[in-house]
Order: C-alpha cells, then structure tokens, then sequence
C-alpha cells in the first residue's frame, strides 16, 4: 500500500526534526537541504510549516532550531517517567555484573531518598532502604545531587543543617562541604570512604535529564577493602556507561 501524499509529507518532517540533536542543534536552509538531499524549495517548505507550528524557530541569519514546543512535550514527557521504572533494568545490569550492591536516591532538601536497591549476596542489610533517607552532606549519592547547586543555593538547603559527622572521616565544616562538591562537579562522579559507615564505602554517578540536569544518582555500596580510592578507577568506566545508557532514555546524550 503506497503512502498518501499526507504521510509523505509527515514523514519528510520528521526526517527534518530527526536532523537536530545536542551536538548539531542549529542549521541553515541550505545545510538542511544538503543534509536531507532535497531542493531547497522543498526544505523551505517543511522548515516554514514547523517554524508556524512552533516547532522551530529562525533568527536573524537564518539558522533553525527547535522552537518552545519541545520543551512543553519534553516537560510532559517526564512527567510520565517514572525514573525507577526507567533505570531499575540498567541498574540490575550493574549490580549482577560487579556483583555489589546498587541503590538509586532523589534529592529532597538536605537528604537523598532511596527510590531503588538491588542487594547483592555479599552484603545484604536486614531492612529496606526504599523510602528512607540519608544526609545527603555525608553521603556520595547525596553530594552528586548537590553538586549541581551555585554557592548560593547551597547555602539556602543547607541553612541551619548541623554537620554533625556520622564518623571519623566525616566532614564537619560547611566549607569542607563546598569544596567536595566542586571536586565532585569536575570529576563527575562523588565517593565517600567511610563517612557514613565505618568499613563501607560508595561510589556514586549521575542520572541526567535531557538538559543534563542530575535528576537522580545511583551508587554502589562495598566493604573498603572492595572499594576504595586505589580500585575506584576500575569501577568508574563501568559506572559511566550505566550512567549514560539510563540518562540517553531521558534524552540526555553526551
């Protein structure tokens, strides 16, 4: 069955919007029609279709890109997510390869909430986390949520918290927490030898939003003789690429 006219003419602005993405976000006319291999006419057509739509937008030198539309359907679609749903499969991966526990947290004020846990063999706790919540200034799920927060944002969630240290390798000043966030914004990643738990330590990464918000992290949980600083570097690339398989699901791609 051939197409209709109609669905052809769908079907070339799809292949227009597929064109845009996170690292080629803006083109010209003449780019998309070489791009697409289509006469310009054609593609000024489509583009100005899309541009009345709302679906793109042009400026002065004639460069499109996506236009308002996509952040209310982005904003929608998120809405509809649900980030344990979304992640629990990838993070069953992880636990079942590195054969550690995984627990998966939120931000809510100053404390991480556990949305998720996979328990492994070697360490298995007697009560559910699901629900619960830990100071996020201590923890490295904690810390990655608040990395992404300016000095000053910090300083309003955390008004009147007490750094009270849960252990000896806890910190215990307000700058001490600060600069652990900026070492944790830059490497990506946020590890906590001991500060919540004497002989445990976490190792923790990012789950990103489409604009690269963090919207959750994830963590392993082990013995310090399993984990610590010497063995962090041969978790992190495993880490990573669950990272970015369940940020890509929420449209985040590096």
């Amino acid at each position: 069955m051939s197409e209709t006219p109609a669905i052809q003419t769908i079907m070339k602005a799809m292949n227009v919007l597929d064109c845009f993405t996170s690292k080629e976000f803006s083109y010209t006319l003449g780019e998309l029609s070489d791009k697409l291999n289509i006469p310009k006419s054609s593609a000024h057509r489509i583009l100005y279709t899309l541009q009345q739509g709302g679906y793109l937008t042009v400026d002065s030198l004639g460069n499109y890109r996506l236009g308002m539309v996509f952040l209310q359907l982005a904003g929608a679609a998120m809405k509809s997510l649900n980030i344990r749903d979304i992640a629990h499969d990838d993070l069953q991966k992880l636990s079942d390869k590195l054969g550690e526990s995984v627990y998966m947290c939120v931000l809510d004020g100053t404390k991480a909430v556990f949305l998720d846990e996979i328990q492994s063999n070697r360490y298995i706790i007697p009560t559910s986390r699901l629900g619960s919540s830990i100071s996020a200034c201590f923890s490295a799920a904690g810390r990655l949520l608040l990395s992404q927060l300016t000095y000053e944002q910090l300083c309003l969630v955390v008004a009147g918290e007490e750094l009270k240290p849960r252990t000896e390798y806890s910190i215990t000043t307000f700058d001490q927490l600060w600069e652990k966030l900026q070492l944790t914004a830059r490497q990506g990643y946020a590890f906590d030898n001991q500060e919540c738990e004497i002989g445990m330590c976490c190792l923790a990464m990012p789950i990103r939003g489409h604009a690269g918000e963090i919207i959750a992290s994830f963590h392993i949980n082990a013995n310090n003789a399993r984990l610590n600083e010497k063995t962090v570097p041969g978790f992190l690339p495993i880490l990573k690429n669950t990272s970015a398989a369940i940020s890509q699901k929420f449209g985040y791609f590096e």
